[in-house]
């Protein structure tokens, strides 16, 4: 059996859809006063004094925090329809579509959050493990619920989502340093490069 794992900003996208998707939903305006609210925490993190989690949240928080599940939801169904095949590489489809055919176990492991990710994975028809967004009677507080899926989140979450030891071969697409620890679990991982499986 095969497994292939496959980030999804910066890997199969020409962005990030995490700016992206807010844009779309707050518009462009409403996305600068949103990243000037978190700045400070976003400051801290590439100063390396506060965590690759806490900027993210921060930036959420200002963000979307208080607005209802249904209304970010929603925005990311639109979001998904609406801006997905403009985000994708050229080769991306031609990946997935390559891996599907050789009837390989697809997973799409991102650290953007399910809001947006959920129907991005249903439309590329692949399997989801993303960071998710923390709710309370269906509004948004401002934060994660658990932890970034990033760095080695991203192998505990594949490890719970799957036996990893029933695969004989697993490939790995990523492009970031929050990749590195998934790229480690493949026998044939792929740092910056979408390359077709030949069987």
């Amino acid at each position: 059996m095969t497994l292939a794992l496959f980030d999804f900003d910066g890997t199969l996208t020409r962005k990030d859809s995490f700016p992206a998707f807010l844009t779309f939903m707050l518009g462009a305006s409403g996305f600068a006063k949103a990243l000037i609210g978190a700045s400070p925490s976003i400051i801290a993190w590439k100063c390396r004094r506060a965590t690759n989690q806490q900027a993210k949240e921060a930036l959420l928080s200002a963000a979307l925090k208080g607005k209802s599940q249904n209304t970010i939801e929603q925005a990311g169904q639109e979001f998904a329809e609406r801006c997905l095949a403009k985000l994708l590489r050229p080769q991306a489809e031609a990946l997935l579509q390559k891996h599907r055919a050789l009837e390989h176990e697809t997973l799409l492991v991102s650290a953007s959050p399910d809001a947006w990710m959920k129907p991005i994975a249903k439309q590329l028809g692949i399997k989801l493990i993303s960071s998710r967004l923390a709710y309370k009677e269906g509004i948004f507080l401002g934060k994660l619920e658990g932890k970034n899926c990033y760095g080695q989140e991203k192998v505990e979450r594949i490890k719970q989502e799957v036996s990893l030891d029933q695969y004989t071969r697993i490939y790995a697409y990523g492009d970031s340093r929050g990749d590195k620890e998934m790229l480690k679990l493949a026998s044939h991982p792929h740092y910056k490069t979408l390359i077709l499986p030949e069987s």
